[in-house]
């Protein structure tokens, strides 16, 4: 999978959540360091 496929994944993943702001935090904790470990 390429990182934008990774990357709507988990967006409707995490859209799931009831809490926002967990969601935000772990999503761009997440994403950040997955596109770190790609990209970096």
């Amino acid at each position: 999978m390429t990182f934008l496929e990774y990357f709507a994944s988990d967006v409707y993943r995490y859209f799931g959540s009831s809490n926002i702001i967990s969601m935000v935090k772990s999503f761009c904790i997440i994403e950040g360091a997955r596109y770190s470990f790609f990209y970096d």
